[in-house]
């Protein structure tokens, strides 16, 4: 059974302030949608903490290859099934994310992810440390300040 949209009883409070479950509380209840992180700096403690924290919630914990979907993203339908605005809530977590320098997937990842209102899902963009100014921080680009990082939210 997994968590709706309408059942959703965060209790941030609850964690001390700079920890990972906390972090993950909030992310929810205050909307924080979408996040990235360096690829050699999420640690399996960070990934399964967090993992942990949404499947003790019945969130649904997913991942995905971006590297194995660059050609077939717009046909592969788990990712499409993922990325559905639906009752039940979802936690993504889309490891080599350099492969969004690709503008066509980066735009049609975009156009799923932030072009309308949506609660029930969010994610994070592992990626190489040489790419993250040219896929989330240069304005010609399609997911241009569409994430944060998420090592700011808490202690690690």
């Amino acid at each position: 059974m997994n968590t709706k949209i309408t059942e959703n009883h965060w209790v941030f409070n609850d964690f001390p302030i700079g920890s990972i479950e906390r972090f993950v509380e909030c992310s929810w209840s205050l909307s924080m949608l979408r996040f990235h992180i360096e690829e050699n700096k999420i640690t399996s403690t960070i990934k399964n903490r967090i993992n942990n924290h949404n499947k003790m919630k019945n969130i649904s914990v997913l991942e995905f290859d971006l590297k194995s979907l660059v050609h077939t993203y717009r046909t592969d339908t788990s990712l499409n099934d993922a990325l559905e605005e639906k009752e039940t809530l979802v936690w993504l977590w889309f490891n080599n994310s350099q492969e969004l320098i690709n503008e066509n997937f980066a735009g049609w990842l975009r156009s799923k992810l932030t072009v309308r209102d949506f609660y029930n899902i969010r994610c994070v963009f592992v990626i190489k440390k040489e790419n993250i100014n040219k896929v989330f921080f240069n304005y010609l680009e399609p997911l241009y300040l569409s994430s944060n990082n998420i090592l700011k939210y808490f202690d690690y």
